[in-house]
């Protein structure tokens, strides 16, 4: 938590190089799951590994953990490309998606995309309703939705 809002350390530098090591430590902890999960089959489809039935959603509650901003939230989605429709994109090597132009809501910054409605493509990409109001879902995250 004093990472994140670089309060720990001694100077600017130390502080950094403290919050740096942190989201190095947290990326290697994803590489690993996925890395395990890209490598085994999934019992359900021998023919396919469990990243390819398995979305992994990285995020954070913040953007920037100093201020304690939740403007341009990162999200990341990893894997679900069969079961879930993750767009990928013609490559299949990923793409970045900048949702700003679908927003719900407005404020003196700007429009917005509300992190509900989100979470809300998320659970339609399983068939499930999230029963959060914000419910039109995002376009272009997944095949299909929206």
């Amino acid at each position: 938590h004093e990472a994140a809002h670089q309060n720990r350390g001694s100077g600017d530098d130390e502080k950094r190089i403290l919050w740096q090591q942190s989201r190095v430590w947290y990326v290697n902890r994803l590489k690993s799951l996925l890395d395990d999960l890209a490598r085994h089959s999934d019992p359900d489809v021998p023919e396919d590994s469990l990243l390819d039935h398995t979305l992994v959603v990285v995020t954070s509650e913040l953007a920037d953990g100093r201020p304690e901003t939740s403007m341009d939230l990162p999200m990341v989605m990893i894997g679900g490309t069969k079961s879930h429709g993750l767009n990928v994109g013609n490559s299949n090597n990923g793409r970045f998606l900048h949702i700003g132009d679908q927003g719900d809501r407005s404020d003196y910054i700007g429009k917005h995309v509300s992190i509900e409605r989100i979470w809300a493509t998320v659970a339609q990409s399983m068939g499930v309703d999230s029963g959060y109001s914000l419910n039109t879902p995002i376009r272009g995250i997944f095949n299909g939705i929206g």
